[in-house]
């Protein structure tokens, strides 16, 4: 499985590992409240590719259309790789009615495959390090020695090559692929 080659490892020992590392994140943020138990929820979810379906029942308690759609997105590939298809099929079909009603073309591409090696460069790696540690463009900027503006190109080329839609999907998906633990933020 490409998965597995690329994070090394079984998936449940991949998965337990960057559950801990989740965790660790998230208690560094120290928030608690409703949107923050959906987001851990979600993400706990997206490393360990399961697809919950009381992912998408948070984001739909809250009102959240666009995060129920990514939740209802990743749901579908789940459903589908354990041999769901007419569940897949109707989290896909709702995901894309949302996507459709929001005009969320970042939704849209989500289903696009990602190149094999996520030919990500060094420095993008550096980037993607700091996105899952949750720092901002600015923050990124100064510890790696860079402006901005810079960060924030790191930072579009990033979700792009990884098919991610938002920074929390591309920090998902480096902690389940282990792209978190192979790069070091240079100074």
């Amino acid at each position: 499985m490409q998965r597995a080659r690329l994070a090394g490892g079984a998936p449940r020992e991949r998965a337990a590992a960057r559950q801990a590392e989740l965790a660790a994140v998230d208690a560094r943020l120290g928030v608690d409240g409703p949107f923050d138990r959906a987001w851990q929820v979600m993400l706990r979810a997206l490393v360990e590719d399961d697809g919950r379906d009381d992912v998408a029942a948070a984001w739909r308690d809250l009102g959240q259309p666009y995060e129920l759609a990514l939740s209802l997105f990743h749901g579908a590939r789940a459903a589908l790789a354990a041999g769901d298809r007419p569940g897949g099929a109707a989290r896909l079909r709702e995901a894309a009615r949302l996507a459709e009603e929001l005009g969320a073309a970042p939704l849209a591409r989500l289903g696009r495959p990602r190149p094999a090696q996520d030919g990500l460069t060094e420095r993008e790696r550096d980037v993607l390090v700091l996105i899952a540690e949750g720092l901002s463009n600015r923050q990124i900027a100064a510890r790696l020695h860079i402006s901005p503006r810079t960060a924030g190109v790191h930072v579009s080329h990033i979700l792009a090559k990884l098919g991610a839609a938002t920074r929390t999907e591309a920090a998902a998906i480096a902690f389940r692929e282990g792209l978190t633990g192979s790069a070091t933020a240079r100074p």
